[in-house]
């Protein structure tokens, strides 16, 4: 992935996403290449040790967003069962006729 792609990924600055990926790269996480046909575009590559340590948190990860948004969801759940209704807060969605 060219590393303005990502910056645009992640919803942040390219001189963020650069800070980030000198870090990523100096821990040996990511190493950086030049693409052949356009020598200014810059890819973001996961060396082996990027994928080993990716698989290892990619369970704690998965983990917490379903914490996350499963209490959300129960939360929206139990919102719509006490009040009978899809609307937010016990409050039905009006439509004009």
């Amino acid at each position: 992935m060219r590393s303005s792609e990502l910056a645009e990924a992640l919803v942040q600055g390219r001189p963020t996403t650069t800070r980030m990926c000198d870090r990523l790269e100096h821990d040996g996480l990511i190493r950086r290449e030049r693409r052949e046909q356009d020598g200014r575009a810059v890819e973001v590559v996961l060396t082996k040790k990027g994928r080993d340590e990716y698989r290892r948190c990619q369970p704690a990860y998965e983990r917490f967003v379903e914490d996350l948004f499963g209490r959300y969801g129960q939360s929206m759940s139990a919102r719509r069962d006490a009040s009978g209704s899809p609307g937010v807060g016990g409050s039905s969605v009006r439509r004009d006729r």
